[in-house]
């Protein structure tokens, strides 16, 4: 008897690891790709109308021309610089500093990204917090990084402070780094006393989104929470006449290059 061949020996693998994973089949995934694919990309014209019942075997001939159609655009893209990631290029890494500062000026409604305050909507939207929900979020927002504040035991450094007339809030930004002793519940008492009146609250930003260890309400989130928020704003992105305006492409690559690489932390 010969030896099964390599197409159903990768057929049956990838089989079991649906079941074991439970991934859905390539033919469900397919569709949602390409339609944020067709967002990247909305000059090209694509004859590709995948199929979405599930089950269905792809057209591999509607495929082959689709894929036709994207070499294009794809290499326009690379010779335009959109496939770039320039945060791998300036080397950010883990380091909570630089990661912070970029995050920070995401954020600040008045930063130079021109983004407005869409990014920090999404992301309160994001923490979904009580307190701060539906609150209104203007250009006065202060978005401060590394702030530090002394009381008589010691000095407590914020990463990211949001000092909005309707709100405050603060950011705790963790990748490797340990939580230091009672850290969090010391800056959740700093935030109300800070906050006065306002909704506030402490956000504890980690790469799993676990809970802060100390006695402190903070709001745990993960990373891959954050690129979310940054995406959904992007995604209000302004767009004339079906192309997206020179300083927002330049814009979103910046911020959507970021959310890829928090990702991964």
């Amino acid at each position: 008897m010969g030896e099964q061949p390599l197409d159903e020996k990768l057929s049956s693998f990838f089989r079991d690891w649906r079941i074991v994973t439970g991934t859905a089949p390539l033919e469900e995934r397919l569709p949602p790709f390409f339609d944020k694919l067709r967002a990247l990309f909305p000059m090209a014209g694509y004859r590709y109308e995948p199929k979405r019942i599930p089950g269905e075997s792809v057209d591999l001939a509607a495929l082959e021309l689709f894929f036709a159609d994207i070499i294009e655009p794809l290499v326009v893209a690379k010779r335009a610089g959109f496939l770039c990631d320039p945060w791998e290029v300036a080397s950010i890494g883990f380091d909570e500093v630089r990661n912070s500062k970029i995050l920070a000026w995401l954020l600040d409604p008045r930063g130079t990204h021109g983004f407005g305050a869409k990014i920090l909507i999404s992301f309160l939207d994001t923490v979904k917090h009580p307190s701060l929900a539906n609150v209104e979020v203007g250009s006065k927002s202060v978005v401060g990084v590394e702030r530090s504040y002394s009381d008589a035991d010691e000095t407590n450094r914020v990463d990211i402070e949001i000092d909005d007339p309707n709100f405050f809030l603060i950011i705790e930004v963790k990748i490797y780094a340990p939580e230091g002793q009672e850290q969090v519940d010391r800056y959740c008492r700093l935030c109300k006393a800070r906050a006065g009146i306002r909704p506030h609250g402490v956000v504890f930003l980690t790469p799993s989104g676990k809970q802060a260890r100390t006695l402190g309400n903070a709001i745990p989130i993960s990373w891959r929470r954050v690129a979310a928020s940054i995406n959904a704003a992007l995604q209000d992105t302004t767009i004339e006449q079906g192309r997206l305006c020179a300083h927002a492409l330049v814009t979103q690559l910046l911020a959507g290059s970021f959310a890829k690489h928090v990702k991964r932390f």
